[in-house]
């Protein structure tokens, strides 16, 4: 009976192994070389579009995407009116190192924010445009002489950014809220963001959502864990501003505005930019650094007939002199423009950042 069961798994075997040849199953008993690997699946296609199927959005997704293409609508519709540089930053959340309300930074979930706000003005597909992402935001802070440590809270962004060249700024919050009771509420997303006129304030457009789908939940909550590569507020490195490169950029501002306001004054005119009194050394060559900017930015201003041609003061017909004033502890910079047979004496008044004061008045005593 042993050798008929014996050679009953045999023919088995055999009627197996002759089965899922057959099929191109079998394994190969010859030694053939390895076995070729297979290529996976390509994607599914779509019946209509041939495109590879993909996960729809979440309802929080497209939510968002509505509101940030109806904010840059009207960021682009101001723009077209007043056109400038537009800087965009990450939404804020409140930094858990410090009592909540007192410091904001940025995490992965506003640099998520932000890269849909820069989505939708650049789809806008404007001429022209021009739009610093947060990186560039990081080096034209630094290049006003200014750095994103000086934000603590939101409101902080639009006079930061004011100080560069930037006309717009979009920016926002990010923050987890718990509506309806701490027991019986239900964990959202709460974002807001803005789009800001920086030279007037103005609130150009602003949305604000509260997501409240898993999926969206899930997703900024995952990302609000990572800490963003913008570091903004106290995770930002430190830095010491320069008073010499504060008067150059605030003297460059100052000439602009000057010419801006009171063109015919200086127009075509031989002017010589003088500086004003200072006792001390130390207040006489920080004069000197902002009439020099001052200089350059005159002579730069203008053009064609209208230009004007730096002179000494004794062959000059206008004259624009440059001061640091003092009132308490606090300084300005001022020009003043006067042209000969005109009574009118305009000024433009700059304030200083008051971070200089000690050393301006040491300077300026």
């Amino acid at each position: 009976m042993r050798g008929v069961r014996s050679l009953g798994v045999a023919t088995l075997r055999a009627t197996l192994l002759a089965a899922m040849t057959a099929c191109g199953s079998a394994p190969d008993t010859e030694a053939r070389g390895p076995v070729p690997v297979r290529e996976p699946l390509p994607p599914l296609q779509g019946r209509v579009t041939g495109e590879p199927r993909e996960k729809p959005a979440a309802p929080g997704e497209q939510a968002l995407a509505a509101d940030c293409k109806a904010l840059a609508d009207a960021l682009l519709a101001a723009w077209r009116s007043d056109p400038g540089p537009i800087a965009v930053l990450p939404a804020l959340s409140p930094d858990p190192r410090f009592a909540r309300g007192t410091q904001v930074f940025a995490t992965g979930a506003g640099d998520w924010l932000a890269e849909r706000a820069l989505a939708a003005l650049q789809a806008g597909d404007v001429r022209d445009l021009e739009v610093w992402s947060p990186d560039s935001v990081v080096g034209e802070v630094a290049r006003s002489n200014r750095s994103l440590a000086d934000v603590r809270l939101a409101a902080d962004v639009p006079a930061l950014l004011a100080q560069t060249d930037a006309s717009y700024a979009v920016f926002g919050t990010c923050d987890r809220e718990t509506v309806g009771g701490r027991l019986s509420g239900k964990t959202v997303v709460r974002v807001q963001m803005s789009a800001v006129h920086l030279d007037s304030g103005r609130v150009v457009s602003s949305f604000q959502r509260d997501l409240d789908d898993q999926d969206t939940v899930r997703e900024l909550g995952a990302r609000s864990e990572v800490v963003s590569r913008v570091a903004i507020g106290q995770r930002a490195p430190a830095f010491t501003p320069s008073l010499d490169v504060e008067l150059t950029l605030l003297a460059t501002r100052a000439a602009t505005r000057l010419v801006g306001a009171h063109r015919p004054l200086l127009a075509g005119k031989r002017c010589a930019v003088v500086a004003g009194d200072a006792r001390a050394d130390a207040g006489r060559g920080l004069l000197g650094v902002a009439q020099g900017a001052a200089a350059t930015r005159l002579r730069n201003a203008l053009a064609g007939r209208d230009a004007l041609s730096l002179v000494e003061p004794h062959a000059a017909d206008a004259t624009v002199r440059v001061q640091i004033e003092r009132g308490g502890d606090r300084f300005a910079l001022v020009l003043t423009a006067q042209a000969k047979g005109v009574a009118d004496h305009p000024a433009v008044r700059l304030a200083i950042d008051p971070r200089f004061s000690q050393d301006l008045a040491r300077a300026f005593p």
